[in-house]
């Protein structure tokens, strides 16, 4: 028998490093297993303390299942976001299962040596499950649209390049989980593309490969030209996302993705600088140098694919569907943000493709090679613990933004709202000054910046910043509320109860005007009048502290 070469490895990956894999990956995403809800997590339907809405109305909105599966959680766990994050990191766990079988298959179809090809596909799988950059859309409970739409879309795609000839059975099962994932979110529309790109891609005859697929494509075409058309409708005047986003144009929104298309990439190669939210500015036209050099750099990368597609298959083709899966929300489209690292989770499949070309042009494999690849696994997944350990509190998490963005108004505001959560008040409030100087505007902001004065024990300054809020905007019955309880500390009490009384006007379902009248009232001697509104208080949200506590006192005078 003849003895294997000291400086090579087995013809394929040992069984031991898939369970190794998933041990370390699960070590990796630890810190954040504990994380709390954060950011989007706080204003989400499902996961509201009053309670959730119907699974009925769950699966009309627009990402069904994405809110179906938090639903479902709500339902097995309450409000613990333990078991949510766990759920979150099974999903990212079997996403790299597929992701190491779709990437076996580009590696036949691209011809590479079946003895590489294990190891090729274990490597990009390994990539893709310990990359730092795929935290925000595992550890942030929001995102859980991007795990789920990858898993229904990787399968999707799984078994549309299980075979080369596509029959009845196999389109339907492609088909069905197509529309899984597009009902996961609408991003998944993008795997279309791909599809197509398989079947011209890799074969000697595009005619041959669009017939050899035609039974899954077909019908598939015709799902997604309607879904995008209804997605089209969805964005037209969104806030957020579409059309209506206040100052963006498509062309400028395109000049800004030119730049943004090329960060998603260095963060890749160089896995720095996530950020739960860039605060990226908007190009503000194509005259912008970056925007220039990211607009050229991106066709003189096209222009490479297509030219080299014979030599270098899996790489051009890897491009070409990173920029096609990353298309939905780097287009024309405008989004209110421009970057964000989850979106970088779709879209991944493309760049791990290019990575598993470069791994190829390696002497693969052998002793050397298959080092430094276990080397940069864990490499990886030290950045990728690092990483989540900012998810452990939101007040880590914000101030990791503003160290990474300090002009970012919008995180400078959740950092002040996480440090008045911790009892930082001062700090809070000098949070708040800075997101304002730096362009945060509207009530909500002056009234949260008021309360932290108050807390920080500066009333007139609190009172200063309440009246400014009312002026903005007169109808907000949260500010009149709170400036009527900021003036009542003053010993100001007429003043205050007019302003609570215009608040229970605009409003007599805010638990908490009820609660600060009735503690005017009892300040004023008016006992049974202040307990009328403490039991008022306590029946709008029976877990008042405030009113529990003045209801108390009042009944004991």
């Amino acid at each position: 028998m003849a003895k294997r070469a000291k400086n090579t490895v087995a013809a394929g990956p040992p069984v031991w490093i898939w369970p190794a894999l998933a041990a370390v990956a699960a070590l990796a995403y630890l810190p954040a297993m504990d994380a709390p809800f954060l950011f989007d997590d706080l204003t989400s339907p499902v996961l509201q303390p009053e309670g959730s809405p119907p699974l009925t109305q769950m699966l009309r909105s627009s990402r069904p299942l994405y809110y179906a599966s938090l639903w479902l959680d709500r339902q097995a766990f309450g409000l613990s976001a333990g078991p949510m994050h766990v759920v979150s990191l099974a999903l990212h766990l079997l996403n790299a299962c597929l992701m190491l079988g779709v990437l076996k298959k580009l590696c036949g179809l691209a011809g590479v040596d079946e003895g590489k090809r294990g190891w090729l596909a274990a490597a990009g799988a390994g990539i893709f499950l310990l990359h730092p950059v795929m935290t925000e859309a595992v550890s942030y409970i929001a995102s859980r649209g991007e795990v789920l739409s990858l898993f229904f879309a990787l399968a999707a795609y799984r078994v549309f390049l299980g075979a080369e000839r596509i029959g009845v059975g196999r389109a339907m099962a492609v088909v069905l989980l197509f529309g899984l994932a597009a009902g996961s979110k609408e991003h998944s529309f993008a795997l279309l593309g791909v599809m197509v790109l398989t079947a011209v891609w890799f074969g000697q005859s595009v005619t041959d490969g669009l017939k050899a697929r035609a039974m899954a494509l077909a019908p598939l075409v015709a799902g997604g030209v309607a879904g995008a058309a209804y997605v089209f409708k969805a964005v037209g005047t969104q806030a957020t996302a579409g059309f209506g986003v206040e100052g963006v144009t498509p062309l400028t929104y395109l000049a800004t993705q030119c730049q943004v298309v090329w960060r998603y990439v260095l963060m890749f190669v160089l896995p720095w600088g996530m950020n739960i939210d860039h605060g990226m500015a908007f190009a503000k036209s194509w005259a912008e140098p970056l925007t220039i050099a990211g607009a050229a750099a991106g066709v003189a990368a096209t222009a490479a694919a297509v030219r080299y597609r014979r030599e270098w298959a899996l790489a051009g083709f890897g491009w070409l569907a990173f920029v096609m899966l990353v298309a939905p929300t780097s287009s024309v489209i405008p989004i209110a943000d421009a970057m964000a690292d989850r979106r970088l989770y779709f879209s991944s499949l493309g760049l791990v493709a290019v990575a598993v070309e470069v791994m190829r042009r390696a002497k693969w494999p052998d002793v050397k090679t298959a080092g430094a690849a276990a080397g940069v696994m864990v490499a990886l997944a030290g950045l990728t613990w690092s990483r989540n350990q900012d998810y452990e509190s939101a007040e880590r998490m914000w101030r990791a933004s503003v160290e990474a963005n300090p002009m970012n108004s919008r995180a400078r505001f959740q950092l002040a709202h996480a440090m008045y959560a911790e009892g930082s008040c001062a700090e809070s409030a000098a949070e708040y000054s800075e997101a304002h100087r730096l362009g945060q505007k509207g009530a909500d902001l002056l009234v949260d910046w008021a309360l932290a004065l108050d807390c920080a024990g500066q009333a007139g300054e609190a009172e200063a910043r309440l009246k400014e809020a009312v002026a903005a905007d007169a109808e907000s019955y949260h500010a009149r509320s709170t400036l009527g309880m900021v003036l009542a500390k003053q010993g100001k009490l007429e003043a205050a109860l007019e302003e609570l009384n215009e608040a229970i006007r605009m409003n007599g379902g805010f638990d908490m005007t009820w609660a600060y009248r009735g503690n005017v009232l009892l300040m004023m001697g008016r006992s049974g009048e202040a307990a009328g509104d403490f039991k008022r208080a306590l029946e709008l949200n029976a877990e008042n502290p405030v009113a529990q506590k003045g209801l108390a006192a009042a009944l004991a005078r």
